[in-house]
């Protein structure tokens, strides 16, 4: 589907999504889940939400019924696994829970300087896992507060980070 791209107050010069289209997908996303208001106040702000509703996939803009769909859905991923309670309430403090900062012993996931375009660089070092001992609802609670972290640390002017994946010496225990 393409986007919907039906405004009346848009002039013709003016390019989708127009900040009418992305006042629009916050209400609709917001009347069905009132937790994202929170979001659009933090980290989903106009740059980023403009990025969501111009991706494309096989040369098509996706659509933005599926815009809408796509940030529910994250909202409701976020309540699953408790995103918010990772964080306290006053201010910044995004010091890592001792529950998740077990998995970060062996160094293989990290913030470490920018890209030439100044975004922040999350290196994944997977080979330096005990892959034998793995816990995996810890790792996946490790790497949504990693992320979650970096959210809250992009630099003024930048809505993305990079993700660096080491892909050498991988290899699962036989």
């Amino acid at each position: 589907p393409t986007p919907d791209h039906s405004n009346e107050d848009r002039s013709p010069e003016e390019s989708y999504p127009t900040k009418s289209d992305i006042k629009r997908l916050r209400d609709e996303v917001v009347e069905t889940q009132p937790k994202a208001k929170g979001l659009f106040d933090t980290v989903w702000n106009d740059d980023y939400l403009k990025i969501v509703m111009t991706r494309k996939r096989k040369n098509k803009t996706r659509s933005f019924e599926y815009s809408v769909y796509k940030l529910r859905k994250a909202v409701e991923y976020r309540g699953k696994y408790e995103i918010d309670k990772l964080y306290s309430k006053e201010g910044d403090n995004l010091e890592m829970p001792s529950s998740i900062s077990e998995a970060c012993v062996c160094g293989s996931l990290y913030w470490r300087d920018f890209d030439i375009e100044g975004r922040p660089i999350l290196w994944v070092r997977n080979s330096r896992k005990n892959w034998r001992t793995l816990d995996v609802d810890l790792q996946r609670r490790l790497h949504i507060w990693m992320i979650e972290w970096g959210l809250h640390h992009i630099p003024e002017g930048h809505n993305q980070f990079v993700i660096v994946a080491g892909a050498s010496v991988i290899g699962l225990p036989i």
